[in-house]
């Protein structure tokens, strides 16, 4: 499994109404093309799958009703996801009751063509907002179930 800083979209996120993730990825940073159409066809990710995990904090998600979640992997040309954005995944919807404390939630990434410049997670709540729980999120190479996985002798704070 391998993690980059730039891919943690949510890190602890409190999901209480529909929202964006607290980070958007930009696929064209200061200093590099700017140039969309040039990368519009590019396959991201060619090479090796890239992966969704997403995972529940310490808390259970709570709700005044019959909280659901929806959550999906936007582009856009702006940062804020709303010019309107490309939707490419879209997960099951999550029940209040699917959010316990701890949960890891795995999705592959499709093969994308067309991603636009800003590149994030839409975190949809329907049938009430969320009164507890957070959410992180990030998109990883490899998959692991265990957690990170660090050399052995190391000492991790």
């Amino acid at each position: 499994m391998i993690s980059d800083s730039q891919l943690l979209f949510s890190d602890g996120q409190a999901i209480v109404d529909t929202a964006i993730s607290d980070n958007v990825y930009n696929r064209y940073p200061a200093g590099n093309i700017q140039d969309a159409d040039l990368n519009a066809t590019v396959d991201w990710g060619t090479g090796a799958p890239l992966y969704m995990l997403f995972y529940t904090g310490p808390v259970d998600f709570a709700s005044g009703g019959a909280g659901t979640l929806v959550i999906t992997l936007e582009s856009d040309s702006t940062s804020n996801l709303a010019t309107p954005p490309t939707v490419h995944w879209t997960s099951v919807t999550y029940a209040v009751a699917d959010l316990t404390a701890g949960t890891q939630f795995w999705a592959v990434i499709p093969p994308a063509t067309g991603l636009q410049k800003w590149i994030g997670f839409r975190y949809t709540n329907g049938a009430g907002d969320f009164t507890a729980g957070t959410l992180s999120s990030m998109i990883l190479i490899g998959q692991s179930t265990k957690g990170p996985q660090y050399a052995s002798g190391l000492n991790h704070q």
